[in-house]
Formats: structure tokens, C-alpha cells, sequence
């Protein structure tokens, strides 16, 4: 067939399949009208001839593009279309059948759909391009056939050619010449198309690789200025010694660093927000930017947020984000060796070229300072961080990158900290031009009062005295805005009769001056019958924002809980565990109720937010529930304890309760997203579950003797008020270890049923309706030949061994166990080898020792334990056990040769400490039960002696753990040297 031809075909079957899967992913009817079954079919039997086209055809040669090329595309679309033809098959027959229960829409695996839309279009763009070309090699084709009938013809004529013929001749040639000339440089464009498509598309891989999901969430949700307040930040002179002109800073030339500093709650992220997005700042930016180019980023620090939002990685990568989107003709200089690793990657196509591990802070660092140096002063660069007081990690080092930035001469940044309680900051930003905030917004927390007071409409007094009532809030408040938000919010609460303004002044002088006492207050106020839930409420969101920096999926980045996540966790454990599951209206109605409550009970605490993202129905609520401002969490994350003497009659763990929420969201959860999402949800339920097991270690266990003395005892156990009865101690000591035993018991059921529904749901992504059709495109590649139609078979294999993102061999056989030991899960190893002795032993494939050594990359490896490799080993877990031709010693080292840089390439020296003495005790462990102290192993790219590797990344952590893990190498040493000497004593 021509190449023409034989390419349209293949054009026409692709543009035939999207038509199929635009109509697939269209249709939400139950009932399937008999149009749609009409062209169901006449899709099929088009796709049905356009396959049978490009099986009779045969690609003619097209210049420039490889014969094997061709016949790949050629396969991968005849492949494509079989798909399509089976699936358009398959809804067919699902639309005719009227034993159908549930909607089509319902059998129809959107993300199936989508995958194979994206594939038709990467294949379309290939199609088009070989059909452009084969349609410019046609006048080719015919001047070359013009060229050999003339050379036929020159020799018959004789002698004397006519100069007609001669000049015929001569333009043809001239002719060929031409198109040749032409076809090269369409081949020249082609080539330097196809340049620019792969450096597009290494931009927006790097790009994407510095993103995260709340890169910039912080700074959005920062509440805006009210009314005209903090306007006269941009006023030239306001004759105050506590503020050093802004303005003239911005327009001034000289670079550096201004530093905005304040008590908590004055307002600085308010200030900064209305900075960063006032126009103003660009204006008064000109003078100083001149003819350079500008450039701005900004990032806000969140004690509360993820891992990242709180980091110097995610200072960087946020900055260097924002700043080459701008500049993305700078993104080779600034990752020079990535940008060629990729290029490379994108040349090869069995590898991954998305495939990357997390940037360094030192790569990072490097490629900020790169960018800021690239074009000298004509490219000026605008810089604001807000909260460093809110950065968890080393200080000094976060204090000491905003001063080698700001020293640059075509840098200005703007930074905001409280300044009580961070000397560090007094020390190294003394010099730079600083706004003293709580002296400078006395006129704005009075428009703020004075409004809020007059917005209020119970508040019914004159103009005057509101004037007056204003002053004296604002004067009390000394400067924090959010002082003066609870206050007046705390005021018009109760009834509200008779001297109205001397009601409100009572209260007012009643109110403590400061944060601390006001929140103590406030929450003394809350009656003893809603303190219970309030105290509740709060350490439930205190146990979730403590465990958000264990969290490594980039994909979540959460910093507030949702409502329904909250409401579940709240929800009594029966709601899970039980055979009969709760309705998807009850659990409506029950978030309705709490977002009711949250709003009357503990709203000077806690906000209630709706988020812009999600849909309306209870999976995707868009409802989050948050602390009211960041001195709430500070506040009562050092009462914890007092908060836990309301809830001891209820017993609440909040570890466990986000855990069963974890469940509980999996159990009602109809079709996963993606499998991304799903193990989102399963990382968390882990996370949960090593924060349980570290607070049943730390609860009295009962004596079963003891038992029927508890029932006794507990009749005179805590009071109405949660608290203690010191008068029967013992009681309590016993009750308390029920609980534990209840909590226990309770904990090893949820994980139980976390791994039911992680495997409902890992079959659902597999299945397609009430068929085992789908073609497993995601794990084909790296788990079967035959590339699939093996679904149904992958489906029984676990879950655990198909991750979203880490590739993992079948061989491995992955399962639960695999997992938890992963997670440092002590209490459930146990359980598991009460249960069967032989757990450890018995498991095929990959040791479970090995999983506990060397964790899949994406998880937290702060939660490995030693007691767990300990229990690991005196079960029959062996470090010389071979496995695919390696120990499971030689992995665990080369392990740690792949993962040392990275870690430590962006933890503190604390962390890093931390990690080298974690990893040294399990060495120590390893060694003295069978590990080779002489075993050779990979230091970067050498081979070397363990003794060698051990100074190369241990050198800096001199201690206990490492003088006995080089006693037990010394002493193998000198038995190695021993040996010889009497080998050869005896030879001779």
C-alpha cells in the first residue's frame, strides 16, 4: 500500500477511537437509548476495517523516518485499536443487557478511558508528522522520475540534441536541486522541532519535580487586610523610629535584606500577603530594577502544614518553582546536571525519564545562587519569605541562607519572624532596615475593632461610645490583631440587657491581657458539658498536625483535616468494625453535625474552611478544619495533658481515632482516584498506627488475674469531670489498663481491616464493571512479557506490591507484614508471630529482615526500629540469607550507599546524628547474629571492605554505637589474620 494511504488509515483509526472513548467518557444515563447501542456497533465495525487496512498494508519508504519506527507505530496502533474494539464491544453488550442494575457510568473505569486518550494523542502527533512528510516526498518522487526519463531520452535523439530539450533538462535539474534543497531543510525544521518539544518537555519535568501540592496554599490562605489597613506601608515618611522606610528600601539601589518583625498574632503574614500582592510594589520597584529585568517568588513558612511547608527544601523549591516558570530559559544553567540527565533519558527509550529522586538542598542552593549570578544586574530579583519563626529544623542554617541571598547585589527580599524568643534572628538582621509591627498598626487594629463592632448588629450603642470602646480594646491589645478578634468576638457573647456599654466595659476588664491568659480563659468559659468535646476536638488536631512531618507523599501536602476525616475519627468504633456499615446519609449528616458544633463550640479555636477544590459529595468533601491561627497550636500543644483529664472518661486516643478514620474513609470509598491516592490514605493509616503502638508502650498492661478486680474497681473510678478519684488510685491504674488492652485489641482489628480494603480497592483499579478486561498497561511493563490482559490474576496478587510510583519485581511477594515492619509496627510483628511462629521463616520471596533494612524510598525512615529487627532475628530472620543471588547484609549496605547523600544531603545535623546512631545499633545487631564484618560492598562506585565504607559515612559520629561496631570488624580482622598465619606456619 502507499504510505499515504497506509498512514491515513492508521490517522483515521485513531481519530475513529477518540470518537469511541469521547462517547464512553460522555454517557451517564442509566438507560442506554437504542441510538447509543447503534453506534456502538458502527464504531466497532469502522475500527474493525481500519484494522483490517493497516493489516493488508506495507509502509514504501519515507525519508527520515526509520523503517523499525514505522512498523512499531504501525503494531502499537493495530494493538490500540483492538483495545478499543473490545472495549467498545464490552459496553455494548453491558447497554443491551437489561439485567443491569447500576448505571453504566458505573462500569466504565474513567482512568482506563483516559489512559487510552492520552495514548491516541501521542500516537496522533507521530501519525501526522509521517503523513506531512510522505506528502512533501511526493514532488520528489516524481522529479527524480522526470530526471530518469530525460537521461532515456538525451541518447535517442542523437547527435544534436534542440537546445529545447537541453534547456527541459537543465531546469529539471535545477529542479531536483531545489527540492532536495527544501526537503533538507524541512527535515532541518523537523529536527529542531523535535529539539524544542524535548527541552519543553525537560522543563516541565524539572518544574514539575520542584513543585509540591502546597507549595503556595499557605500564602493564599493567609486572611486579607481589612478595610484600608497597613496602606501606610507604602507612605514615604511616617516619623517613627520603629519603622525604617519601606519605600524608599524598595526604590533605593542598594540591595538586601528588610526585615518585618512582631509579637505572634500582630499581623505580619497579613502585611506580607499585602506586600506581595499590592501593585505598589512592582511601581516602586521600577527605580531600582531600571532596564534589568524583574523577576519575583515569595513563600510563607506553616508550622502546621506538611513536612515541606516547613522546611528549607521547600523554601527553595517553592522559590526556584516560581522564579523559572518566569525564566525557564534558565532552568538548563540553573540544573545543569539534571537538565543532561534528562536529555539523555529523553534519547533512550527504555528509560524513565520522569524518574528522579528528590533534590537536595545543596543541589538547590547551588542552583538558586546560579540563577541570581546568570545575568549580573540585568536580571534583578524580588524575594519575600514570610514566618521564619515558623521553620522546624536547624535555625541558623535557615537564617544563614537568607543573608547569602540578600548579600547579592541584584537581590531585595523581605522576611518576617517574631522576634521574642529567636535571638538568632536579633543577631544576624540587626543591620538591615526593620518595621517594629505591634508599634506601627494601632491605627489599623482600631479600624478593625471599630468595624467589627458596628458589623455586629446586637451591639446597639452610639457613635461615640463605640469610638471609646474601640480605643480601649485596641489600647489593651498592645499591638496583636488577634487578641483583639477574640476579644471582640468573646464580648457580644451571652445576653446582651440593660447599660449595654457598661456590660461590655465589665467584660472587658475582666478579659487577661496576653494571648496565654486569654486562651486559658476562653477556655474556662466553655461549659463543663461541651469541654469534653472541645478538649476532644483539639487533641485530635493536635495528634494530626504532629504526625504531618512523617508524611513524604508530595502528592497530598495537607495542612488543615478534613471535615470528614475529623467527623470519622470522632465516630465510635463500632461504625468500622461492625458487620453492618454505616450509611453514606448517616455519615452526611453527621459531618453537617459537626461542622454545626465546631462552629458553636470551639470557633475561638477552630476554623472551619471550604477548601476551592473538590466536589459536593461525602468522598470529596471541601470542608477542612483548622486551628484559628498558629498561637493556638502553640498554646495548647504544651497543655496537652490537661486537655487529656477532660477526656478520660471516654478514653480517647487520638492516634487510634485517626486511624480507624483512615479505615473508615477506605470502607466508604466506592472507585479510588488513582492508586496514588489510595496509598495516601494507607501511609497515613501506618503513620497513625506507630504513633498507637508508642502509646500503648507507654500504658499500664493488666494482669489477667486482675481482671474481675477491675469491674470493682472502676466503680469508683475518675468522676464526672474526667478526673482522677484520688481516693481509689489503684482503680484507676486498673481501668487505665483495660483500656489499653481494649485499645489494643481495637488496634490490631483496623489494620486487619485496612488491608481488606486496600485489596477491594486494588482490585477495582484492576477491573473493569463486572469484567476482567482491562489491559494492565501500569504494571505490564515491569511485571509480565506478555504486557498484560492479565488482570484478573494481578488482582489476587497483594497490594503492597504494586506501588504507584516504586517499581517492585512480583518475585518480592510483597504483603501487609512487609509493610508494617517497614513502619517500625512492633506490637503487630508480635501479634502476627503469636499467630504463626513461622511468619518470619515462612514468607516467600524477599526477606522480611530486608524490608525492615532497607524501606521503600518514598516512606519515612525515621519510623525503622531496632526492636523490630531485634524481633526480626530472634524469630529466624537471618542477615546471611541469600536472596536473588545477595545476603540481605550486602542489600542493607547497599542501601545505605544509595540513601546516605540524599538524606543527608537535606536533614539538620540533629536528624543526621539521629539516623547514623539508629543505623549503627542495627549494624551492631546484624553483626553479632551472623552479619560478615569483612563482606566487600559499594562505596559510591568502588568496591571496597566494610571497615572502609563504615569511616567513609560514619567518620563524623564518633560514640558508643560505633567503637562496637568497629570492635566486632577489629576483632574479625585479626582472626582473618591469625588464620593466615597458621595456614602458612603449617605450609611451611
Amino acid at each position: 500500500m502507499e504510505v499515504v494511504g497506509l498512514t491515513s488509515s492508521i490517522a483515521g483509526l485513531l481519530d475513529l477511537s477518540l470518537r469511541a472513548i469521547a462517547l464512553l467518557k460522555q454517557r451517564g444515563s442509566p438507560r442506554i437509548e437504542e441510538s447509543t447501542i447503534i453506534q456502538l456497533k458502527h464504531l466497532q465495525v469502522l475500527v474493525d476495517n481500519y484494522i483490517s487496512e493497516i493489516d493488508n498494508g506495507a509502509y514504501d519508504t519515507v525519508y527520515g523516518i526509520r523503517s523499525t519506527t514505522r512498523e512499531q507505530l504501525s503494531s502499537e496502533c493495530r494493538n490500540l485499536g483492538i483495545a478499543v474494539k473490545d472495549l467498545l464491544e464490552f459496553h455494548r453488550t453491558i447497554a443491551k443487557s437489561r439485567s443491569v442494575i447500576r448505571p453504566l457510568r458505573l462500569a466504565v473505569n474513567q482512568p482506563q478511558l483516559q489512559e487510552f486518550q492520552d495514548r491516541i494523542e501521542k500516537h496522533r502527533a507521530n501519525v501526522q508528522l509521517i503523513l506531512q512528510i510522505s506528502l512533501l516526498q511526493r514532488p520528489v518522487e516524481q522529479q527524480f522520475q522526470i530526471s530518469e526519463t530525460l537521461e532515456d531520452i538525451v541518447p535517442s535523439v542523437g547527435v544534436g540534441p534542440t537546445e529545447q530539450i537541453l534547456d527541459q533538462a537543465a531546469a529539471a535539474d535545477q529542479l531536483l536541486v531545489r527540492t532536495g534543497e527544501v526537503t533538507q531543510e524541512i527535515e532541518a525544521v523537523r529536527e529542531k522541532t523535535n529539539e524544542l518539544q524535548i527541552q519543553q518537555k525537560i522543563h516541565e519535568s524539572l518544574l514539575k519535580w520542584l513543585s509540591f501540592a502546597a507549595m503556595h496554599r499557605r500564602l493564599e490562605e493567609i486572611p486579607q487586610t481589612y478595610g484600608s489597613t497597613f496602606e501606610w506601608i507604602f507612605e514615604q515618611d511616617l516619623g517613627n523610629d520603629d519603622y525604617s522606610n519601606f519605600r524608599k528600601w524598595l526604590q533605593e539601589p542598594r540591595s538586601g535584606l528588610y526585615w518585618v518583625k512582631g509579637r505572634e498574632g500582630s499581623g505580619k503574614s497579613t502585611l506580607m500577603k499585602y506586600i506581595w500582592q499590592s501593585p505598589n510594589t512592582r511601581k516602586y520597584l521600577e527605580q531600582w530594577q531600571g532596564s534589568s529585568e524583574l523577576v519575583t517568588a515569595a513563600f510563607s513558612l506553616w508550622k502546621v502544614g506538611s513536612s515541606l511547608a516547613k522546611s528549607q527544601a521547600g523554601l527553595l523549591r517553592s522559590l526556584l518553582y516560581t522564579l523559572l516558570s518566569q525564566k525557564p530559559d534558565l532552568i538548563p544553567l540553573a540544573f545543569s546536571h539534571y537538565w543532561s540527565l534528562l536529555y539523555r533519558r529523553m534519547q533512550d527509550a527504555t528509560q524513565d525519564p520522569s524518574r528522579l529522586n528528590p533534590p537536595l538542598v545543596s543541589d538547590l542552593v547551588r542552583a538558586l545562587r546560579k540563577l541570581i549570578d546568570s545575568r549580573g544586574d540585568s536580571l534583578k530579583i524580588f524575594l519575600l519569605v514570610d514566618g521564619l519563626d515558623e521553620f522546624e529544623g536547624d535555625i541558623n542554617a535557615i537564617v544563614q541562607l537568607c543573608k547569602d541571598i540578600a548579600s547579592s547585589s541584584n537581590v531585595k527580599m523581605v522576611c518576617s519572624s517574631r522576634e521574642i524568643g529567636y535571638e538568632v534572628f536579633i543577631q544576624a538582621f540587626s543591620g538591615s532596615p526593620t518595621l517594629q509591627l505591634e508599634n506601627m498598626n494601632t491605627a489599623d487594629i482600631e479600624t478593625f475593632v471599630k468595624g467589627s463592632l458596628e458589623s455586629t448588629g446586637d451591639v446597639v450603642i452610639g457613635e461615640t461610645d463605640r469610638a471609646e470602646l474601640a480605643r480601649d480594646i485596641t489600647k489593651r491589645s498592645e499591638g496583636l490583631f488577634i487578641w483583639a478578634s477574640l476579644v471582640v468576638t468573646s464580648l457580644v457573647q451571652g445576653p446582651l440587657e440593660g447599660d449595654l456599654l457598661g456590660l461590655l466595659r465589665r467584660r472587658l476588664k475582666e478579659r487577661p491581657d496576653g494571648l496565654t491568659g486569654l486562651y486559658d480563659q476562653l477556655f474556662r468559659d466553655i461549659p463543663n458539658e461541651q469541654k469534653k468535646y472541645t478538649s476532644k476536638i483539639l487533641q485530635i488536631l493536635l495528634e494530626w498536625s504532629s504526625v504531618q512531618t512523617l508524611y513524604t507523599s508530595e502528592s497530598q501536602g495537607l495542612d488543615s483535616i478534613p471535615l470528614l476525616d475529623l467527623c470519622l475519627a470522632d465516630g465510635k468504633m463500632t461504625e468500622v468494625l461492625s458487620d453492618v456499615p454505616v450509611s453514606k446519609d448517616e455519615i452526611a449528616a453527621n459531618c453537617k453535625n459537626m461542622e454545626m458544633r465546631l462552629q458553636t463550640q470551639c470557633s475561638d479555636f477552630i476554623e472551619v474552611r471550604r477548601m476551592r477544590r473538590g466536589g459536593s459529595n461525602v468522598e470529596r468533601s471541601q470542608l477542612r478544619v483548622e486551628f484559628s491561627h498558629r498561637t493556638v497550636l502553640d498554646h495548647f500543644d504544651l497543655r496537652r495533658a490537661r486537655l487529656r483529664e477532660f477526656t478520660k472518661v471516654t478514653d480517647l486516643n487520638p492516634s487510634l481515632s485517626l486511624l480507624k478514620s483512615v479505615v473508615h474513609r477506605l470502607q466508604i470509598l466506592d472507585v479510588p482516584e488513582s492508586r496514588q491516592a489510595i496509598w495516601d490514605f494507607a501511609v497515613a493509616g501506618f503513620v497513625y498506627a506507630n504513633n498507637v503502638e508508642s502509646v500503648l508502650a507507654n500504658q499500664p498492661q493488666i494482669d489477667p488475674i486482675e481482671e474481675a478486680d477491675v469491674r470493682v474497681g472502676q466503680l469508683n473510678g475518675p468522676n464526672d469531670q474526667g478526673e482522677a478519684n484520688p481516693e481509689n488510685p489503684e482503680a484507676e491504674v486498673n481501668r487505665e489498663a483495660e483500656k489499653a488492652s481494649q485499645d489494643a485489641n481495637n488496634y490490631i482489628k483496623l489494620l486487619t481491616e485496612l488491608d481488606k480494603s486496600m485489596q477491594k480497592h486494588h482490585e477495582k483499579l484492576l477491573k473493569t464493571g463486572d469484567d476482567w478486561i482491562t489491559r494492565t498497561y501500569l504494571f505490564g511493563s515491569r511485571t509480565r512479557k506478555d504486557k498484560g490482559w492479565q488482570s484478573k490474576q494481578l488482582a489476587r496478587v497483594h497490594w503492597s506490591n504494586f506501588h504507584p510510583t516504586i517499581s517492585q519485581p512480583l518475585s518480592w511477594r510483597s504483603d501487609f507484614l512487609s509493610l508494617a515492619v517497614q513502619f517500625g509496627l512492633l506490637r503487630y510483628l508480635s501479634h502476627r508471630l503469636d499467630e504463626d511462629s513461622k511468619a518470619v521463616r515462612a514468607k516467600k520471596g524477599r526477606p522480611v529482615l530486608e524490608y525492615a533494612l532497607c524501606p521503600l524510598d518514598s516512606l519515612n525512615h525515621d519510623l525503622m526500629s531496632v526492636e523490630v529487627v531485634q524481633k526480626l532475628l530472634d524469630n529466624g530472620a537471618r542477615p546471611k540469607y541469600r536472596f536473588e543471588g545477595r545476603t540481605c547484609w550486602q542489600n542493607t549496605l547497599e542501601w545505605e550507599n544509595t540513601y546516605f547523600k540524599t538524606f543527608t544531603g537535606n536533614a539538620s545535623p540533629i536528624e543526621t546524628e539521629h539516623r547514623a546512631k539508629l543505623r549503627l545499633k542495627i549494624f551492631s545487631l546484624l553483626l553479632r547474629n551472623g552479619a560478615d564484618p569483612l563482606v566487600r560492598c559499594s562505596l559510591e562506585t568502588r568496591d571496597v571492605p566494610f571497615e572502609e565504607f563504615l569511616n567513609k559515612y560514619f567518620h563524623q559520629h564518633d560514640g558508643e554505637d560505633l567503637d562496637a561496631v568497629k570492635a566486632i570488624v577489629s576483632k574479625a580482622n585479626d582472626e582473618k589474620d591469625r588464620s593466615w598465619k597458621n595456614w602458612f606456619t603449617n605450609l611451611l
